[in-house]
């Protein structure tokens, strides 16, 4: 999860019959076959702004902006962010407002749009229908395919596209709403979101949704050549080899949480 960023894991290594195996250093000098190799994103980020290419600098700083801005949001820290994530302006994220088309059947209105923020990135945006009005007649696609109107443990009702990847964050998905009469689409990404909580300053929100920008443009262009991880050189201080997470373990967002919902007609 992004906002864990500095927790700890250890490393030990076992047969497949749980019997240890020996764990040492490139040099052989020390022995971690008992206390394991203790190491954590943080740890992984900041060796590759100091030692990485400028690609490789680039994507860690963005991650490791990505990361605290979640924690922010999440914990309630104020771990503070780069320049970067400063640097990012309205114009910027002018690419990503929703596009609209059609009318809307009556007794249907766009309430808000959010981001989910778990162990994946999705988009949610929220309908509200009026007294008298059966959402569940309505016919409502994603992307041109029949999709389910879902229902929040509170009763709102809401259409989602999830599983974005972190190098996709900027890919749009259509909404189609049709009841037979009038047929109204709206089209958006994750960055959707960024744009609206840009627009409506809503401070830590706001933050997360401007380091996805940072993340996403930094993400296209190594991913697209590499696909599955980042192969870190020497763990300095232990000279070893270590290979590292998963793409998108590193910078995807989490909790239990959502973002700030923007208006309607915000996004």
């Amino acid at each position: 999860m992004a906002r864990q960023i500095e927790d700890t894991v250890t490393i030990r290594l076992y047969t497949g019959d749980g019997q240890p195996l020996p764990l040492w250093n490139e040099a052989h000098t020390n022995d971690y076959t008992e206390t394991g190799i203790d190491y954590s994103l943080l740890r992984y980020v900041d060796y590759m702004i100091e030692n990485g290419s400028e690609t490789m600098k680039a994507l860690a700083q963005a991650a490791k902006d990505y990361c605290y801005a979640a924690k922010n949001h999440f914990t309630g820290s104020a771990d503070p962010l780069s320049d970067a994530v400063s640097a990012v302006t309205a114009d910027m994220l002018s690419d990503y407002v929703s596009k609209r088309s059609g009318s809307l059947p009556q007794g249907v209105s766009i309430d808000s749009a959010t981001a989910m923020f778990k162990s994946d990135n999705s988009f949610r945006m929220y309908l509200k229908f009026a007294d008298g009005t059966d959402a569940d007649s309505i016919t409502y696609q994603l992307d041109g395919v029949d999709t389910e109107l879902m229902t929040t443990p509170d009763g709102a009702r809401y259409l989602t596209f999830d599983k974005v990847s972190s190098s996709a964050l900027g890919k749009e998905h259509v909404f189609t709403i049709c009841d037979g009469t009038a047929t109204y689409s709206v089209t958006a990404s994750v960055l959707t979101y960024a744009r609206g909580a840009h627009q409506q300053q809503f401070g830590q929100h706001e933050d997360a949704g401007k380091g996805a920008v940072s993340v996403q443009s930094c993400f296209r262009s190594p991913f697209r050549r590499m696909k599955g991880g980042l192969p870190m050189k020497k763990y300095e201080d232990l000279e070893i080899d270590v290979i590292v997470f998963n793409a998108n373990d590193v910078i995807t967002t989490s909790g239990e949480d959502e973002g700030e919902p923007v208006p309607g007609d915000q996004f």
